[in-house]
């Protein structure tokens, strides 16, 4: 997954000291849907194992992963992206980015065969016998 992305930095500043993006108000709202970028395959559960990276491309970052299990990709408007600085004076670190969806860069590579998705939840149960 690569994307350039601009950072949290580049910001606009507004009135009274609100820096919010764009995705989060409306997300808020329940306008737009997210969903989380985060687990790889070789970290599991330890952030600290992930090697998917940033890195900066003028005003932007060029991000660079392999992401697993990001439940509601199929109907989220933007993803949570967990990432590793390189270069800087943060090198090393974690940084979150908002990445829109559909973006260029972003594709499904394998859709595993169960869901976690309220609806499909609901229709499975549906039928039950109580």
């Amino acid at each position: 997954m690569a994307r350039r992305l601009r950072p949290a930095s580049s910001k606009r500043s507004r009135p009274s000291g609100d820096t919010s993006s764009t995705s989060e108000a409306p997300a808020i709202a329940g306008e737009r849907e997210e969903c989380y970028a985060i687990t790889e395959e070789g970290a599991g559960s330890d952030v600290d194992a992930i090697e998917a990276t940033a890195d900066r491309d003028g005003d932007h970052y060029r991000l660079n992963g392999v992401k697993w299990h990001v439940t509601s990709f199929n109907s989220a408007d933007f993803a949570f992206f967990q990432a590793r600085l390189r270069g800087g004076p943060h090198h090393g670190e974690h940084a979150m980015f908002l990445v829109d969806l559909p973006s260029p860069g972003v594709r499904v590579v394998r859709t595993p065969a169960y869901s976690h998705s309220a609806s499909s939840s609901c229709a499975r149960s549906s039928g039950a016998k109580s």
